[in-house]
């Protein structure tokens, strides 16, 4: 007996159990069985691509609520009240809507959280630049004047305010006071309409000014 006879012998068992494995129905199905109890379920996790290969659906992007007012208060250019007018910072963004609306010495309103309200006038009005641009230049001209649009929402409009004085109270306990409180940053800006307002911010009495005798 050789070594040979060991090694024939080694290769003729592992072909015997090999084919023993392939011939036998019942071990094919349960490696099928096993294979298919391993393969994770894909079918309830991932989205149907058929399904969302269509358009997006639509979202209602209307705003909620309404505008109220002329616009608010600014404080990029600064907010401060003072007892000196050359010292006093007191503007007002105007929204697209309202700025043709908007003149000098129109009369305002400016509530604060507890009801008071600011009664102040316009003194100014300007445009500034909402972006960094030079707008001097000849090709920036030409292209100007052969357009016969204006874009509002290219501009800032801002307002300057002349704050009046301080209105509290409402129907006949309505009283003023000279300003002594600086409004709230993004506060709401507001044309005063009311009579009664308005003549109790500018102190003039119920009956009207007196002018003299005739």
């Amino acid at each position: 007996m050789t070594l040979e006879d060991f090694t024939e012998f080694a290769d003729e068992g592992d072909k015997s159990a090999s084919s023993g494995r392939d011939d036998d129905p019942s071990t094919a199905v349960g490696d099928a069985d096993a294979d298919a109890d391993a393969a994770p379920d894909r079918s309830a996790d991932e989205p149907d691509s058929d399904a969302d290969s269509g358009s997006f659906a639509a979202y209602d992007v209307e705003p909620a609520g309404d505008d109220r007012g002329l616009g608010v208060v600014s404080v990029s250019q600064g907010l401060r009240v003072a007892e000196e007018d050359d010292e006093t910072t007191l503007k007002a963004f105007v929204t697209t809507g309202n700025r043709e609306a908007v003149r000098l010495g129109t009369y305002l309103l400016v509530p604060y959280p507890d009801g008071e309200r600011l009664f102040c006038r316009i003194t100014g009005l300007e445009y500034a630049q909402e972006f960094q641009s030079d707008d001097a230049t000849e090709i920036h001209a030409r292209r100007q004047m052969r357009r016969d649009d204006f874009t509002e929402r290219d501009y800032k409009f801002m307002a300057e305010l002349e704050p009046m004085s301080v209105i509290y109270g409402d129907g006949d306990d309505m009283k003023r006071r000279m300003t002594d409180r600086v409004p709230k940053p993004g506060a709401i800006v507001e044309e005063a309409a009311d009579d009664a307002e308005i003549k109790t911010g500018l102190k003039i009495p119920d009956e009207g000014v007196f002018l003299g005798h005739l």
